[in-house]
Protein backbone atom coordinates (compact mmCIF):
# COMPACT_ATOMS: atom_id res chain seq x y z
CA UNK A 1 0.00 0.00 0.00
CA UNK A 2 2.58 2.42 1.02
CA UNK A 3 4.95 1.57 -2.26
CA UNK A 4 1.87 2.44 -4.86
CA UNK A 5 0.57 5.32 -2.54
CA UNK A 6 3.95 6.78 -3.19
CA UNK A 7 4.46 6.19 -6.68
CA UNK A 8 1.28 7.73 -7.44
CA UNK A 9 2.11 10.26 -4.69
CA UNK A 10 5.11 10.98 -7.03
CA UNK A 11 3.44 11.61 -10.00
CA UNK A 12 1.19 14.15 -8.28
CA UNK A 13 3.54 16.34 -6.93
CA UNK A 14 6.38 16.08 -9.73
CA UNK A 15 9.68 17.88 -8.78
CA UNK A 16 9.27 18.52 -6.09
CA UNK A 17 8.67 15.04 -4.61
CA UNK A 18 11.67 13.67 -6.13
CA UNK A 19 12.81 12.79 -2.49
CA UNK A 20 10.09 10.20 -1.83
CA UNK A 21 11.55 7.93 -4.52
CA UNK A 22 14.65 6.79 -2.22
CA UNK A 23 11.71 5.76 -0.18
CA UNK A 24 11.25 2.65 -2.30
CA UNK A 25 14.84 0.51 -1.82
CA UNK A 26 14.53 1.75 2.31
CA UNK A 27 11.16 -0.09 2.68
CA UNK A 28 12.40 -2.98 0.51
CA UNK A 29 15.08 -3.73 2.68
CA UNK A 30 12.64 -3.51 5.91
CA UNK A 31 10.29 -5.71 4.36
CA UNK A 32 12.76 -8.19 3.28
CA UNK A 33 13.94 -8.45 6.81
CA UNK A 34 10.20 -9.16 8.07
CA UNK A 35 8.54 -11.36 5.71
CA UNK A 36 8.73 -13.23 2.18
CA UNK A 37 6.19 -11.12 0.87
CA UNK A 38 8.75 -8.69 -0.39
CA UNK A 39 9.40 -10.38 -3.70
CA UNK A 40 5.45 -9.17 -4.56
CA UNK A 41 6.67 -5.53 -4.86
CA UNK A 42 9.14 -6.65 -7.88
CA UNK A 43 6.25 -6.40 -10.18
CA UNK A 44 5.31 -3.01 -9.49
CA UNK A 45 8.66 -1.84 -9.84
CA UNK A 46 8.94 -3.59 -13.19
CA UNK A 47 5.87 -2.11 -13.70
CA UNK A 48 7.11 1.76 -13.15
CA UNK A 49 10.42 0.96 -14.49
CA UNK A 50 8.86 -0.62 -17.90
CA UNK A 51 5.70 1.89 -18.16
CA UNK A 52 7.70 4.70 -17.80
CA UNK A 53 10.20 3.69 -20.59
CA UNK A 54 7.22 3.10 -22.52
CA UNK A 55 5.38 6.37 -21.76
CA UNK A 56 8.25 8.11 -22.76
CA UNK A 57 9.05 6.66 -26.01
CA UNK A 58 4.52 6.32 -27.00
CA UNK A 59 3.19 8.83 -24.83
CA UNK A 60 5.80 11.69 -23.92
CA UNK A 61 3.05 13.99 -22.61
CA UNK A 62 2.64 11.40 -19.76
CA UNK A 63 6.26 10.75 -18.92
CA UNK A 64 7.67 12.47 -15.55
CA UNK A 65 9.90 15.48 -16.24
CA UNK A 66 13.44 14.25 -16.28
CA UNK A 67 14.97 15.39 -13.08
CA UNK A 68 11.91 13.01 -11.46
CA UNK A 69 12.34 10.73 -13.88
CA UNK A 70 16.48 10.17 -13.04
CA UNK A 71 16.03 10.03 -9.60
CA UNK A 72 13.08 7.49 -9.98
CA UNK A 73 15.07 5.27 -12.26
CA UNK A 74 18.10 5.81 -9.58
CA UNK A 75 15.50 4.55 -6.75
CA UNK A 76 14.63 1.65 -9.04
CA UNK A 77 18.60 0.84 -9.55
CA UNK A 78 19.17 1.01 -5.48
CA UNK A 79 16.33 -1.29 -4.79
CA UNK A 80 18.41 -4.36 -6.73
CA UNK A 81 21.64 -4.09 -4.23
CA UNK A 82 18.99 -3.62 -1.61
CA UNK A 83 17.55 -7.56 -2.03
CA UNK A 84 21.02 -8.12 -0.55
CA UNK A 85 20.57 -6.60 2.76
CA UNK A 86 19.34 -9.81 4.92
CA UNK A 87 20.82 -12.16 6.89
CA UNK A 88 21.19 -14.70 3.74
CA UNK A 89 22.15 -11.77 1.38
CA UNK A 90 21.63 -13.07 -2.32
CA UNK A 91 20.33 -16.66 -1.33
CA UNK A 92 16.77 -15.12 -0.04
CA UNK A 93 15.51 -13.44 -3.52
CA UNK A 94 17.49 -16.49 -5.53
CA UNK A 95 15.85 -18.99 -3.58
CA UNK A 96 12.04 -17.23 -3.70
CA UNK A 97 12.56 -16.91 -7.27
CA UNK A 98 13.58 -19.93 -8.25
CA UNK A 99 10.86 -21.81 -6.34
CA UNK A 100 8.13 -20.03 -7.60
CA UNK A 101 9.28 -19.27 -11.09
CA UNK A 102 11.97 -21.86 -12.35
CA UNK A 103 12.02 -25.16 -10.46
CA UNK A 104 8.46 -25.04 -9.14
CA UNK A 105 8.98 -28.92 -7.78
CA UNK A 106 10.16 -27.80 -4.23
CA UNK A 107 7.16 -25.48 -3.92
CA UNK A 108 4.45 -28.32 -4.86
CA UNK A 109 5.49 -29.36 -0.43
CA UNK A 110 3.19 -25.77 0.09
CA UNK A 111 0.29 -26.75 -1.76
CA UNK A 112 -1.30 -28.43 1.54
CA UNK A 113 -1.23 -24.82 2.48
CA UNK A 114 -4.60 -23.17 1.11
CA UNK A 115 -2.77 -20.22 1.16
CA UNK A 116 -0.66 -21.24 -1.84
CA UNK A 117 -3.62 -23.11 -3.72
CA UNK A 118 -5.13 -21.43 -6.86
CA UNK A 119 -7.68 -18.72 -6.38
CA UNK A 120 -9.99 -20.58 -8.49
CA UNK A 121 -10.70 -23.30 -6.03
CA UNK A 122 -11.72 -20.54 -3.22
CA UNK A 123 -14.05 -18.75 -5.42
CA UNK A 124 -17.03 -20.82 -2.81
CA UNK A 125 -19.49 -18.90 -0.31
CA UNK A 126 -18.02 -16.74 1.48
CA UNK A 127 -15.15 -15.78 -0.77
CA UNK A 128 -16.15 -14.74 -4.16
CA UNK A 129 -12.61 -13.38 -4.97
CA UNK A 130 -13.26 -14.48 -8.61
CA UNK A 131 -16.42 -11.99 -8.61
CA UNK A 132 -14.50 -9.36 -6.71
CA UNK A 133 -11.63 -9.60 -9.52
CA UNK A 134 -14.26 -9.19 -12.55
CA UNK A 135 -15.85 -6.36 -10.18
CA UNK A 136 -12.21 -4.47 -10.20
CA UNK A 137 -11.45 -5.06 -13.72
CA UNK A 138 -14.87 -3.97 -14.94
CA UNK A 139 -14.49 -0.72 -13.11
CA UNK A 140 -11.27 -0.12 -14.20
CA UNK A 141 -11.63 -0.50 -17.92
CA UNK A 142 -14.57 2.08 -17.47
CA UNK A 143 -11.85 4.38 -15.75
CA UNK A 144 -9.35 3.31 -18.25
CA UNK A 145 -11.39 3.95 -21.73
CA UNK A 146 -12.39 7.70 -20.36
CA UNK A 147 -8.71 8.65 -21.11
CA UNK A 148 -8.17 6.37 -23.50
CA UNK A 149 -10.74 8.42 -26.09
CA UNK A 150 -8.09 11.11 -25.41
CA UNK A 151 -5.38 9.28 -27.00
CA UNK A 152 -3.91 9.24 -23.10
CA UNK A 153 -1.87 5.56 -22.57
CA UNK A 154 -0.35 5.76 -19.50
CA UNK A 155 1.78 2.26 -19.54
CA UNK A 156 2.80 2.36 -15.82
CA UNK A 157 -1.09 1.78 -14.68
CA UNK A 158 -1.97 -0.59 -17.66
CA UNK A 159 0.79 -2.90 -16.99
CA UNK A 160 0.77 -2.70 -13.32
CA UNK A 161 -3.26 -4.15 -13.07
CA UNK A 162 -2.73 -6.45 -15.90
CA UNK A 163 0.58 -7.78 -14.16
CA UNK A 164 -1.21 -8.10 -10.54
CA UNK A 165 -4.60 -9.56 -12.59
CA UNK A 166 -2.63 -12.33 -13.31
CA UNK A 167 -0.95 -12.88 -9.88
CA UNK A 168 -4.68 -12.84 -8.41
CA UNK A 169 -5.36 -16.04 -9.50
CA UNK A 170 -2.03 -17.77 -9.12
CA UNK A 171 -2.68 -18.01 -5.73
CA UNK A 172 -4.87 -16.82 -2.74
CA UNK A 173 -1.85 -15.49 -0.51
CA UNK A 174 -1.32 -13.19 -3.91
CA UNK A 175 -4.33 -11.26 -4.00
CA UNK A 176 -3.72 -8.82 -1.62
CA UNK A 177 -1.44 -6.88 -3.89
CA UNK A 178 -4.50 -5.83 -6.13
CA UNK A 179 -6.25 -3.94 -3.56
CA UNK A 180 -4.33 -1.14 -3.62
CA UNK A 181 -3.11 -1.39 -7.51
CA UNK A 182 -6.80 -0.79 -8.03
CA UNK A 183 -7.60 1.64 -5.28
CA UNK A 184 -4.76 4.09 -6.15
CA UNK A 185 -5.12 3.25 -9.68
CA UNK A 186 -8.85 4.27 -9.63
CA UNK A 187 -8.50 7.28 -7.56
CA UNK A 188 -5.83 8.36 -10.52
CA UNK A 189 -7.62 8.04 -13.11
CA UNK A 190 -10.79 9.49 -11.69
CA UNK A 191 -7.99 12.80 -11.22
CA UNK A 192 -7.42 12.91 -14.90
CA UNK A 193 -10.76 13.35 -16.07
CA UNK A 194 -12.79 16.39 -14.19
CA UNK A 195 -15.11 16.52 -16.88
CA UNK A 196 -16.46 12.88 -17.69
CA UNK A 197 -19.38 11.15 -16.65
CA UNK A 198 -17.11 8.98 -14.23
CA UNK A 199 -16.59 12.46 -12.51
CA UNK A 200 -18.65 15.46 -13.04
CA UNK A 201 -17.40 18.75 -12.55
CA UNK A 202 -20.00 19.56 -9.95
CA UNK A 203 -18.76 18.96 -6.76
CA UNK A 204 -22.09 17.98 -4.71
CA UNK A 205 -21.98 15.60 -7.62
CA UNK A 206 -18.25 14.28 -6.86
CA UNK A 207 -19.04 14.09 -3.19
CA UNK A 208 -21.74 11.99 -3.66
CA UNK A 209 -19.68 9.37 -5.57
CA UNK A 210 -16.88 9.32 -4.22
CA UNK A 211 -19.21 8.26 -0.69
CA UNK A 212 -20.50 5.66 -3.39
CA UNK A 213 -17.15 4.42 -4.41
CA UNK A 214 -15.86 4.27 -0.45
CA UNK A 215 -18.56 2.35 0.60
CA UNK A 216 -18.60 -0.40 -2.01
CA UNK A 217 -14.90 -0.59 -1.44
CA UNK A 218 -15.49 -0.68 2.05
CA UNK A 219 -18.52 -3.61 1.68
CA UNK A 220 -16.67 -6.11 -0.83
CA UNK A 221 -13.23 -5.73 1.24
CA UNK A 222 -14.59 -6.32 5.10
CA UNK A 223 -16.25 -9.27 3.29
CA UNK A 224 -13.50 -10.44 1.32
CA UNK A 225 -11.50 -10.35 4.85
CA UNK A 226 -14.68 -12.15 6.34
CA UNK A 227 -14.64 -15.04 3.98
CA UNK A 228 -10.39 -15.13 3.58
CA UNK A 229 -8.92 -14.19 6.96
CA UNK A 230 -12.19 -14.48 9.60
CA UNK A 231 -14.17 -17.21 8.08
CA UNK A 232 -12.78 -19.92 10.39
CA UNK A 233 -10.50 -18.43 13.32
CA UNK A 234 -11.60 -15.23 13.83
CA UNK A 235 -15.50 -15.90 13.06
CA UNK A 236 -15.09 -18.51 15.40
CA UNK A 237 -13.67 -15.86 17.89
CA UNK A 238 -16.56 -13.89 17.65
CA UNK A 239 -19.60 -16.36 17.80
CA UNK A 240 -17.59 -18.51 20.62
CA UNK A 241 -18.45 -21.35 18.20
CA UNK A 242 -16.19 -24.63 17.91
CA UNK A 243 -13.20 -22.42 19.66
CA UNK A 244 -11.71 -25.81 21.14
CA UNK A 245 -11.65 -27.51 18.05
CA UNK A 246 -9.92 -24.73 15.75
CA UNK A 247 -7.42 -23.30 18.69
CA UNK A 248 -5.17 -25.23 21.01
CA UNK A 249 -6.57 -23.41 24.06
CA UNK A 250 -6.36 -26.14 26.91
CA UNK A 251 -2.46 -26.87 25.42
CA UNK A 252 -1.47 -23.57 25.35
CA UNK A 253 -2.56 -22.74 28.90
CA UNK A 254 -0.87 -25.86 29.80
CA UNK A 255 2.19 -24.25 28.16
CA UNK A 256 2.02 -21.08 29.88
CA UNK A 257 2.27 -22.33 33.48
CA UNK A 258 5.53 -24.50 32.75
CA UNK A 259 8.09 -21.88 33.49
CA UNK A 260 11.16 -23.67 32.36
CA UNK A 261 9.61 -23.81 28.79
CA UNK A 262 11.08 -20.76 26.88
CA UNK A 263 10.88 -21.94 23.41
CA UNK A 264 8.45 -23.92 21.43
CA UNK A 265 8.16 -25.79 17.80
CA UNK A 266 5.28 -26.34 16.42
CA UNK A 267 2.65 -26.79 13.48
CA UNK A 268 1.64 -24.32 10.96
CA UNK A 269 -1.66 -23.99 11.85
CA UNK A 270 -1.37 -23.44 15.60
CA UNK A 271 1.34 -20.67 15.30
CA UNK A 272 -0.66 -17.81 15.20
CA UNK A 273 -2.68 -18.65 18.16
CA UNK A 274 0.55 -19.76 20.08
CA UNK A 275 2.09 -17.16 19.11
CA UNK A 276 -0.74 -14.37 20.61
CA UNK A 277 -1.33 -16.15 23.45
CA UNK A 278 2.12 -16.70 24.77
CA UNK A 279 4.44 -13.81 22.85
CA UNK A 280 6.97 -12.13 24.40
CA UNK A 281 7.34 -14.52 27.68
CA UNK A 282 7.90 -17.64 25.40
CA UNK A 283 8.86 -17.78 21.65
CA UNK A 284 7.24 -20.10 18.79
CA UNK A 285 9.10 -21.42 16.36
CA UNK A 286 6.44 -22.34 13.40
Amino acid sequence: VVIVWLYFTIRTYGIKAWPLCYAFPLILIIWQNSHGAFILSSLFFLAIGIGELLNLIFSPHLALPWILRKHLFIALLLCIPALLINPFGYELPFYLVNVHIIDTSEFIAFYNISGYETTYLHNTPPDYAIEYLLLAMTIYILLLWQILKEKHVDWVIIIAFIAYCVLFVKFVRSTYPLAPIFVFTSLFLLSHRQNSWVWPINKNKQLAIAIISLAILNIIGFRAIHGVCCYSYFGSLLTGSTLARLLPIEEVNYIEKQPKVKKIGNSYGDGGYIMYKLWPNKMAMI
